[in-house]
């Protein structure tokens, strides 16, 4: 089992003159009217996955295994200042709540 934590972080930066919360989502470059949003649109919220993982050694030849990424189905966080992502979420952090829950089951064989 592997588990991913993403700590909540705040849009504004001061460090490059933004201040508000209006300034962050007005500077990201997507269409958003600042004024129409609550304040919760400057903070994104924190991110757990859990990530499983097993193998089953059937032989000396013959192996499975198995993976459930995101394996409690987590929605990513909205997050109303990112860019390059289909959806208003950060997909540098959170990706593996857009994608859901994904299974992959393989086999190997070696001779």
């Amino acid at each position: 089992m592997t588990v991913n934590y993403i700590s909540g972080f705040d849009l504004t930066d001061p460090s490059i003159g933004i201040y508000t919360c209006s300034d962050s989502i007005q500077n990201s470059g997507k269409w958003v009217n600042p004024y129409a949003g609550p304040q919760s649109f400057c903070k994104v919220d924190r991110f757990t996955s859990v990530n499983l993982y097993g193998a089953y050694a059937f032989n000396d030849h013959l192996r499975m295994h198995a993976s459930i990424l995101n394996a409690f189905d987590k929605p990513p966080p909205l997050d109303m200042q990112t860019y390059g992502s289909a959806g208003n979420y950060s997909n540098a952090f959170h990706d593996a709540g857009a994608i859901g829950r994904f299974y992959s089951v393989g086999l190997t064989y070696t001779l």
